[in-house]
């Protein structure tokens, strides 16, 4: 037994290394790498819509400070707050979907078809259609 104190550090990974065994397996579940794999799909969507989001807390009053910080972008104020809203509520329908697509790939289904009935479907709801 050593008298040597552990840092900090040590302490830590000797934590992160009890939990990383059952957190490994819990990330190899079919419906969890999905998810993952979804929301890493929707990445880009959500980068759009917060430089969105950045923008327009710059250009508006009361956002980040009492007065805008970029005032000329003031009048715009409003529809940049527009975008970034449209920008996650696409988002959520793109997850969604993605969510279904990436698990359907897990799972041995062809995305492109699951694809296709998932739009048809969304249009014209059809009993027992998947």
């Amino acid at each position: 037994m050593s008298t040597e104190k552990k840092s900090f550090m040590d302490k830590v990974l000797e934590k992160v290394d009890v939990i990383a065994g059952p957190m490994t397996k819990f990330g190899q579940i079919p419906f969890v790498r999905g998810i993952v794999n979804g929301m890493v799909a929707a990445l880009p969507v959500t980068m759009v819509g917060s430089l969105f989001l950045v923008v327009y807390l710059f250009c508006s009053d009361g956002g980040l400070t009492t007065k805008a910080l970029i005032p000329f972008l003031k009048p715009w104020a409003g529809d940049l707050a527009l975008v970034n809203s449209l920008s996650m509520g696409i988002m959520a329908i793109y997850i969604i979907i993605a969510f279904g697509a990436e698990y359907a790939e897990i799972k041995g289904i062809n995305k492109m078809i699951f694809l296709k009935n998932a739009k048809k479907n969304a249009f014209f709801p059809q009993p027992n259609a998947l």
